[in-house]
C-alpha cells in the first residue's frame, strides 16, 4: 500500500500522500493529546 500512495505525490491522490506525511509528523503529539485527555476524563 504505501507504493501506491508515494507514486501519487500530486493531483487528487497528493492530498492522501500530504495527510500521511503529516499524520507521521504530528503522532507524538497526538498521542499525548490523547493521554491527556483520557487524565482528564478519569480524574472527574
Amino acid at each position: 500500500m504505501p507504493r501506491l500512495i508515494d507514486r501519487n505525490k500530486e493531483g487528487f491522490l497528493g492530498l492522501f500522500w500530504m495527510s500521511a506525511r503529516i499524520g507521521e509528523r504530528l503522532s507524538p503529539y497526538v498521542a499525548m493529546a490523547c493521554v491527556a485527555m483520557a487524565i482528564t476524563i478519569l480524574a472527574q
